[in-house]
């Protein structure tokens, strides 16, 4: 549209720590603003990587309960 990227990166969401096996590590994730006319065509971005509301990886949730 008019010359203009439709998708477009706006910065990074606030930085969560999510504790692993290693200690704890600082990720943050950034944000996307699609821009296009229509609502039913927008892309929502979700990394594929880190699930929402993730606080702790798997394997440290597998270890917890036999602790």
């Amino acid at each position: 549209e008019q010359g203009r990227r439709l998708i477009v990166r706006n910065g990074h969401l606030p930085a969560r720590e999510i504790l692993t096996g290693a200690g704890p590590l600082e990720v943050r994730q950034p944000r996307v603003r699609d821009r296009s006319p229509d609502s039913e065509q927008r892309v929502r971005f979700s990394p594929g990587v880190l699930p929402p509301y993730l606080r702790r990886s798997r394997s440290l949730d597998e270890l917890i309960p036999r602790l």
